[in-house]
This record gives structure tokens, sequence and C-alpha cells, in this order.
């Protein structure tokens, strides 16, 4: 393992560009091309192997650090830093090159893709004995340079342990009604923010802890012709997690970086509930209704956060409205024929911890069909669809990383416009 003060100084020079080139020449010549097969998916070390890899091999590799190449360069990037890590004795190394890249043959007609490479990967390992083996990687974002080093080459463990106990109690009233209420503790592990690009920000963030609390109804009226179900709650959190996507400025180059971490808020809340009407006017007609209602609030808020008390949730709309209905009809010996509409709206959605505007969805519903036929006892059925089919234009996602990130886009991910289509169903 790299001690945190090598690592550092790594990341920094790496990021800074001030590392001396070595040409290229000079690196491919203290490495060899080795034979690989890639149908047996196996090195092999003779001249009548169908392709030849690059492989650059430093101290013993029964341990070594697997240093993967990397567009452009492939593993000749890995020169720039290569001064800088600690030598063969206490870092043995591996580099080598995908097929394609630096001095491994690069044939046209080969089918290139990432389980190729995985599988050269595993070769060259099976070949050299590996038994252990941390792998780093390197990149560039399109348009935006970052760290060569992505995953800081230092390791650190936390342990958590928990009680989580829960308590429920319900009662049937009739045979069609019964109520309920329970208290639960819940939790999501902590962790590590892994995609740091040096050991100062491979920061830990803490588990989340929620006890939740819950009251519900389930019930069946009318000769079970109507159901009615509902569910009122109540979430109190601790440490709650949110994950955040920006970019900032790098202090040395003042280029920009974009990162994404986790951290903990110390408190929050959700309450709301869920409300859900069926009926059966006639044997061969269903209608369906459904109320959702969430109200998120951060309580008590980290020093620095990217939201306020009175921020509202991400990807949590306040409202949502659902409605459908199925009718279906017996064509006794031409089968059975089923037509279904369904729609759900949503109040406005923020997919931004800043609630940014920008990438605010507005209120916005969505307009679903269906029409199915199945023959009699047959396990063959046909049907043709219709999504969105009042074309509504809204997003599924988004990220503004301006005015306060370096990179400064706003991003927005738009959901599906509408489909129509056609298919079949066999049930096995």
């Amino acid at each position: 393992m790299i001690p945190s003060s090598t690592a550092q100084t790594l990341v920094s020079a790496a990021s800074a560009g001030t590392i001396g080139e070595t040409p290229s020449a000079a690196w491919f010549a203290r490495g060899e091309r080795i034979g690989y097969d890639p149908k047996e998916r196996a090195i092999f070390r003779a001249q009548a192997a169908p392709l030849n890899v690059f492989l650059r091999q430093e101290g013993h590799s029964a341990h070594a650090v697997s240093f993967l190449p990397g567009f452009p360069d492939g593993s000749f990037g890995w020169a720039k830093v290569l001064m800088y890590l600690p030598g063969p004795a206490e870092m043995p190394k591996l580099f080598f090159d995908y097929i394609g890249m630096g001095d491994s043959d690069k044939p046209k007609d080969y089918v290139y893709s990432t389980a190729e490479r995985a599988d050269l990967v595993e070769a060259i390992w099976q070949d050299l004995s590996v038994q252990f083996t941390l792998v780093a990687a390197k990149r560039d974002q399109v348009g935006y340079p970052v760290p060569i080093v992505q995953q800081p080459l230092v390791s650190r463990a936390a342990n958590w342990t928990s009680f989580l106990p829960r308590v429920g109690l319900d009662y049937q009233w009739t045979p069609t009604v019964m109520t309920y209420v329970s208290a639960a503790e819940g939790e999501k592990s902590g962790g590590y923010n892994g995609r740091a690009s040096s050991p100062p920000e491979f920061t830990r963030f803490d588990p989340e802890k929620v006890w939740a609390y819950e009251v519900g109804l389930r019930s069946l009226w009318f000769d079970q012709r109507l159901r009615f179900n509902g569910t009122g709650y109540y979430s109190d959190y601790r440490g709650f997690q949110i994950q955040v996507n920006r970019s900032m400025t790098d202090p040395v180059t003042g280029l920009p970086v974009a990162f994404s971490y986790v951290g903990n808020m110390p408190k929050a809340t959700i309450k709301g509930g869920e409300f859900g009407l069926t009926v059966v006017p006639v044997s061969s007609l269903l209608l369906s209704s459904g109320l959702g209602i969430t109200d998120g609030k951060y309580v008590r808020i980290s020093p620095g956060a990217p939201v306020t008390t009175s921020s509202q949730f991400v990807n949590a709309p306040k409202y949502t409205f659902t409605a459908g209905a199925e009718q279906a009809a017996n064509l006794h010996h031409a089968g059975l024929l089923t037509a279904r509409i369904d729609y759900i709206h949503k109040s406005r959605i923020q997919y931004d911890y800043g609630n940014s505007p920008l990438v605010s969805q507005a209120p916005y519903g969505l307009l679903n069909a269906k029409l199915s036929w199945q023959k009699p006892e047959s396990r063959l059925s046909f049907f043709s669809f219709g999504t969105n089919l009042t074309a509504a234009h809204y997003a599924v996602g988004g990220l503004d990383d301006g005015p306060g990130g370096s990179i400064g886009e706003v991003i927005k991910l738009m959901g599906s416009p509408r489909e129509l289509g056609l298919g079949g169903q066999f049930r096995f």
C-alpha cells in the first residue's frame, strides 16, 4: 500500500501536469509482447499465437498492482507518474495494453468490447499466477481533464453494529376489516466515498438510521366489491444520507474536476400516507385509484450542506395520484379481450438538492393504455399498447452544476416520448 503522503504527491503532480514525459519507445522497450488467443482466453508464449499484447512487469507478480490502460495513450499514460510510485520491491506492478491500444496488435476485424478486455486481463493474471491485486484505473472526461489517479492507493476500514428492533400490533375487527400499528428501527450502512481523486477526499460517511412508525387499515366492503386500504407513516431519520454530484476547480491547475460524494444530515423527517380504492361495479369491470402524500423535511443540516431546512427532498413529489380502469369482454370461442387504461399525475419534483428551477419538473401526468387478446385455453396472448399517449414532455432526472460549480453544466434527463407497440406473451 502506498503511504498517504506518497499518494497525495502522485495525485497532485498528475493533476498539475508537471511530471516529465518518457519517450514511448523507451517505455515499450522495457516490456515484452506476449501471445494471446482470444478464443481460448489464454496467454500463449509462442510465436504461433493469433495475437500479441504488450506486457510490462516490475517486481514479483503474485501481489502486483494492476494498472489498467486508459484512452487514448494506453499503458504509456502511466509513464507520467511512474517516478512517483514506490519501487518494484515495495510495490510490484503490472502494465499492459488492450488489443488495439499501445504496442499490442490492432487487428481490423476484431470485435472490441468490455468483455474481451476483461478476458485479457484475467488471462494475464492467470498466466502470471497473480494471487492478489489492486486495480488502478485512469480516465479523461470528454472536454474536462480529471486527475490521472482516480482511485487513491490507500485503504481504510470501519465497522458498524446495530440492533434493529420492530414491534407491531394488528386487530381483525371483522373478517373483512383489519387495522394495525407498527414501529421499527432501520439502518442504511455507512461507507466511504470511493470516487475520490485524492486521499483527503476519501472520506467516510456514517450509517443512516431511522425510526419508522406506521398505522394502517385494510378493508373489503359490499360483498368484496370495494376494497379500501390506507396507511399513514412518520419516519424520524438520524444521519440522513444524501448523494451530491457537482464539480470544483482544482486549486493547482485551475481546471474543473467532477466529483460525487455521500454526506450525512444530522436529522430529517418524512411523513405522509398512501390510500388506495378498488371497485368492481360489475364482474367484467375493475376501477382503481390511489393517492400518495410525501412531506420530507431537513430538521438539522450539516455546515456547508447543499440543502436548507426549507429544501424539498429530491425525487419526492408531495402528491402522486393514480387512476385506472380495466374492462374484460368474454368472446367465448373467440377468446378473452381485455382493455386497460391508466393515468398517473405527480406534483412538482426536485432533482437537484439546491432545488434549482432549471432542473425542477413541473406537475405532469402520463396516460397509458393496453389492449390484449387471449385465445381460450391457450397460454399465448397478443397485445397492443401505448404509453405517454398525450406526449407529455417531462424530466426524470437532472443536475445543475452552475453557477457555483466549475463545469457549469445544467443537465436534464428527459422521460420517454409517446410510444406505440405490439407484442406477444407466452406463459410457461
